[in-house]
């Protein structure tokens, strides 16, 4: 049995430091925490390897945490302490596989690493966000500030609302395939490397001076009137560029 710092970090400026509502078993913790009644964004920080975790925004306020073993081997889940804006989960444990599930509200800014064990999926986000992963892979939707994901021997699966004004916008693994689906109308530059193929629904019109696509593999040039660089790499799997099909009308 080996002890390790497990630490969600809530940033101080955007999270109370009262203890959350809380409910625990053996098996599963979840807790509320209230954000800082200022109106400040929030910011959630996850930093631990062998998650499997999601991130989704709602519309409230408070940030909400889930984490359940998933692994009959776990003896009890750690039980988190909040001090200085800092979750921290102190106790030994035998596997440190976990299922983490957190909500927060849309505006929140969000940065995750975690690694070797199942995808990120990080969904209805509006802050920006920084995501690593490695040896599985990233999923991204309903998006709209600026991303940096990066993973490796993981596919990368990211669907944008809208673009945002400014980036960057990466997104970045290998041995793996990267989808990448925009808005019908989206306007940016595109940067797409891979030594396999690159396909796109849209247009790409060709910038002076940039170097020709050599044999489908390289893609570079503007999406509409062009905007946000739009950086895209794996290597030894494809590129695929898709237009989000339109919403259907409501009734």
């Amino acid at each position: 049995m080996r002890s390790r710092t497990w630490s969600v970090l809530l940033a101080a400026a955007a999270v109370a430091t009262a203890a959350p509502i809380a409910a625990q078993s053996a098996l599963r913790w979840s807790g509320v925490f209230p954000t800082d009644a200022s109106g400040a964004p929030p910011r959630l920080v996850v930093d631990a390897p062998y998650l499997s975790l999601s991130v989704s925004g709602h519309d409230g306020d408070s940030i909400h945490v889930v984490m359940e073993a998933v692994e009959a081997g776990l003896v009890t889940l750690p039980t988190p302490v909040l001090a200085g804006g800092i979750l921290q989960l102190l106790e030994p444990r035998n596997t440190d596989r976990m299922r983490v599930e957190i909500r927060v509200p849309r505006r929140t800014a969000v940065s995750l690493r975690t690694s070797n064990y199942r995808p990120v999926t990080i969904a209805g986000i509006e802050g920006d966000i920084e995501v690593e992963n490695s040896n599985s892979g990233i999923r991204l939707e309903g998006l709209r500030g600026a991303v940096v994901a990066a993973t490796s021997n993981g596919a990368i699966d990211a669907a944008f609302d809208s673009l945002p004004a400014r980036g960057p916008l990466s997104l970045l693994t290998s041995n793996a395939p990267v989808t990448l689906t925009l808005p019908a109308g989206a306007a940016a530059d595109l940067l797409a490397e891979t030594d396999k193929r690159v396909r796109s629904d849209f247009p790409v019109a060709p910038v002076e001076g940039a170097p020709s696509p050599a044999r489908g593999r390289a893609l570079r040039g503007r999406l509409g009137g062009g905007g946000v660089l739009i950086r895209v790499r794996t290597d030894n799997a494809d590129i695929v560029i898709r237009r989000a099909e339109p919403s259907p009308p409501s009734q």
